[in-house]
């Protein structure tokens, strides 16, 4: 059971996010590394984009999965399109749903849609709506545990505030046990994860497939800025005079390097991987084999880096 706000700005990407997620819970798989326990009953509605074009996005996501994987989410996998629920009208309808359904997860998207006529700044309206509205449906479900999970905007300009960037009343800052700040960054995402009962997970960024609308974690080379500052110094100077590097040289160097940048000791491993790294870039060449293999950088990088 849980509350979750998942929030962003416009076009952030947060309903394909969502759904995502909630395909994984249907079918027990595994989301930005962290695995569901077992196939879980999802019921998400989306006020926003009509059901007949969430399908079209769903033909896309399905082959991603495998076919025991996609008969789990057709059995478990329930949404409900823009227009087919309010729950200034259809309170005691959802609340029925739920109760019959039986969902581990319910996802409102996005959670301004469903509440018209409810002011969203207003801590007293929210803090209503939700008593008589939201929370309950939780209790709808026999006692058994159900997660709520509602898509939100961000607050125009919230960009640098964190968890308080979160669009309208305090009451909803203060209502939820687990936030995910959805932050797009070109040419990748990043998730941001605050949470009241333990640690939170770790920022985690991630890239959507435009062809499959899944999302998989963004491969960042956390080492890119220490292959740089290589090789700026290798064009800056060189232990021979004619400009090359020894490949042993370049191991020292890289030590050397690794040292001053308080980075961890690197073992023969890493540091013939850094290497062949090195022998990628566009402004490296060598010569030679094994042992005997020379670099040499070109001054450009000087210009490409701004040394």
């Amino acid at each position: 059971g849980g509350k979750v706000v998942m929030f962003g700005p416009p076009k952030s990407g947060k309903s394909q996010l969502a759904i995502d997620m909630m395909l994984n819970a249907a079918c027990g798989g595994t989301w930005m590394g962290m695995q569901f326990d077992r196939p879980h009953k999802v019921i998400y509605c989306n006020a926003e984009i009509r059901a007949e074009y969430l399908h079209v996005r769903f033909d896309k996501v399905m082959p991603t999965f495998d076919a025991h994987q996609q008969e789990m989410i057709r059995k478990n996998f329930l949404i409900t399109g823009r227009g087919d629920i309010s729950l200034k009208l259809d309170r005691e309808r959802i609340a029925e749903m739920v109760a019959a359904i039986e969902p581990t997860f319910l996802v409102l998207d996005p959670l301004s849609q469903f509440i018209e006529g409810i002011d969203e700044n207003a801590n007293a309206e929210m803090r209503d709506l939700f008593t008589e509205t939201i929370n309950p449906l939780v209790e709808a479900d026999g006692g058994r545990e159900l997660c709520l999970v509602l898509v939100h905007h961000a607050k125009k300009g919230g960009a640098n505030q964190g968890f308080d960037a979160i669009r309208g009343a305090s009451y909803l800052r203060g209502w939820y046990d687990t936030g995910i700040d959805v932050k797009p960054k070109s040419p990748h995402t990043e998730l941001r994860f605050e949470t009241r009962n333990g640690p939170p997970p770790p920022n985690q960024l991630v890239a959507m497939d435009e062809e499959t609308m899944r999302f998989t974690l963004y491969e960042v080379d956390v080492w890119a800025d220490f292959r740089r500052a290589v090789m700026v110094k290798m064009a800056q100077s060189s232990p021979t005079d004619d400009g090359w590097w020894p490949t042993r040289s370049v191991g020292v160097l890289m030590l050397d390097v690794a040292n001053q940048q308080e980075l961890p000791v690197m073992t023969e491993s890493q540091i013939k991987t850094h290497k062949e790294k090195l022998k990628e870039h566009p402004h490296v060449t060598t010569i030679g084999e094994k042992s005997g293999q020379k670099f040499r950088v070109n001054d450009a990088v000087l210009d490409v880096y701004g040394e």
